[in-house]
């Protein structure tokens, strides 16, 4: 038992005790008692949070089809955004019975819910619902890091992406970090554990450094940039002259060329320019 949940016991001894107005020589057995009483509670706590993941997937479930229904409707425009709206709805219920720490009979559970949020903040996203979709977005951060789940990655790196695409496009960069910097994580953890994501990782870092960049984070945004050329480098070295690898390491070397020069480096500017000007012609 923890230190609170032995005070908490010698409390309820204590009470015990007074309550019978037994001796307090007999406060020991009240301590018992009290550890007795927190022990049955630990337990049925323990089966309530058995039952959770239940009623979890039961909403992802209602939310899965808001969200298809939504598709449904997307040439009625307002038919959709209310079925958009109710799907928001879950997701703030969600929110406010998200675990605040792991909880490991839940993992399964919080990835699957990080990943059908992002699908509603795309949605909300582009009916330009953008306080919303930051929430959300917040939201499946959390609970992506409370359910590691090896088997939703590739799909919660694509969400990533598709969110902080969104909201760049739309000009707010600013909330296209948070999601763009996730994307990155999921596709570097994916590369560690040896799945073949290197592709993913290079573009889920051009991405982030061209964010940075427009945020005026230089050092982040030079140091994002030069791992994605490093990647793309190292892939396109294995693919033939008219591979789509070195078409994206071209465009990332024009991208990195046109920072440089925004910080006055003309001289390293020059040289990525020369090396995308050599994989057009190649």
């Amino acid at each position: 038992m923890r230190l609170w949940e032995w005070l908490a016991a010698t409390a309820l001894g204590a009470l015990v005790v007074w309550w019978f107005g037994w001796s307090w020589w007999a406060l020991p057995g009240g301590v018992l008692i009290g550890v007795a009483a927190l022990t049955v509670l630990n337990l049925g706590y323990g089966a309530l949070q058995g039952l959770r993941p239940y009623r979890e997937i039961r909403r992802f479930t209602r939310m899965d089809a808001l969200l298809e229904r939504s598709d449904a409707h997307a040439g009625a425009r307002g038919e959709a955004e209310r079925l958009l709206l109710q799907a928001y709805g879950l997701c703030r219920r969600v929110a406010r019975s998200r675990p605040r720490r792991r909880v490991p009979t839940l993992v399964h559970t919080c990835a699957m819910q990080a990943e059908m949020l992002l699908r509603v903040a795309v949605r909300l996203v582009a009916f330009h619902r953008y306080d919303e979709a930051v929430f959300v977005t917040r939201e499946a951060v959390a609970l992506r890091h409370l359910g590691e789940d090896g088997a939703r990655a590739e799909d919660l790196g694509r969400l990533f992406t598709a969110v902080g695409a969104g909201f760049y496009r739309a000009g707010r960069a600013a909330d296209a970090l948070a999601p763009e910097r996730e994307a990155v994580s999921v596709y570097r953890g994916m590369v560690t554990s040896g799945h073949l994501a290197e592709p993913a990782l290079a573009d889920s870092l051009h991405s982030l450094a061209i964010t940075l960049s427009s945020l005026d984070d230089r050092a982040g945004a030079h140091g994002a940039y030069q791992e994605a050329v490093d990647l793309y480098r190292a892939l396109a070295a294995h693919e033939p002259p008219e591979g789509e690898l070195r078409r994206d390491l071209a465009r990332t070397l024009r991208n990195l060329a046109c920072h440089l020069e925004r910080q006055g480096r003309a001289g390293e500017a020059a040289d990525a320019l020369a090396e995308a000007d050599l994989l057009d012609r190649a």
